[in-house]
């Protein structure tokens, strides 16, 4: 079991919540803010703001982690952007 944390610099945290001052891996994942994520077994995703020499904005991809890897499995595009992702309840391919 992991705790994951999103931060103001588009990290994702990822702690044991046992020992949660100790952070095991940090993951890139957007350049703005993580604005949601949600996790489901061993996959993660991820939505967030993009900065790109101007102010932020909503980044138009969702990305989807392995914990047990630690890289992107998946990145989806949703123009004009998503700012809240959720697994679905039932179907853990649905988002």
């Amino acid at each position: 079991m992991s705790l994951l944390t999103g931060t103001m610099d588009g990290k994702v945290l990822i702690s044991d919540p046992r020992s949660p001052r100790s952070v095991e891996s940090t993951i890139q994942a957007h350049m703005g803010k993580i604005t949601d994520l949600a996790s489901k077994g061993e996959l993660f995703v991820t939505c967030g703001l993009c900065i790109s020499g101007g102010p932020a904005t909503v980044d138009e991809y969702i990305r989807i982690y392995d914990m047990r890897m630690m890289r992107p499995v998946s990145v989806l595009c949703f123009p004009p952007g998503p700012y809240l992702v959720k697994f679905h309840p039932l179907y853990s391919s649905v988002l």
